[in-house]
């Protein structure tokens, strides 16, 4: 998971165990997506193609870590709850899923 995803050429630690904790959960495809979005709402024109090239770490770099993380854990919230709105039998695991994206704020430091 920490290779597939650009890990060890992110300039924040805190970053790339963010994105290395969601890949776990849900897949090699999604953190990437998730920092392509972030990204060009930061100003990046990435194309969201789910995988971490050259460009899409740049601009992950490029950011504060803290804007980063806060607005990934958010993402990752809003994926969670998507799940549970497509198929409803999950909703047993949202508490979970909603506390994992919480604590990805513990990653900032302050």
């Amino acid at each position: 998971y920490w290779n597939p995803i650009g890990c060890p050429g992110m300039a924040s630690d805190a970053v790339a165990t963010a994105m290395f904790d969601i890949a776990v959960v849900r897949g090699i495809g999604v953190p990437p997506k998730y920092a392509q979005r972030i990204c060009n709402n930061h100003g990046a024109l990435l194309a969201v193609d789910n995988h971490v090239g050259p460009k899409t770490l740049g601009a992950i770099n490029a950011l504060d870590p803290a804007v980063f993380i806060r607005d990934f854990s958010f993402m990752v919230e809003q994926g969670f709850r998507s799940i549970v709105d497509n198929n409803h039998s999950q909703s047993i695991f949202l508490h979970g899923w909603v506390n994992r994206a919480h604590r990805l704020l513990t990653l900032i430091r302050t």
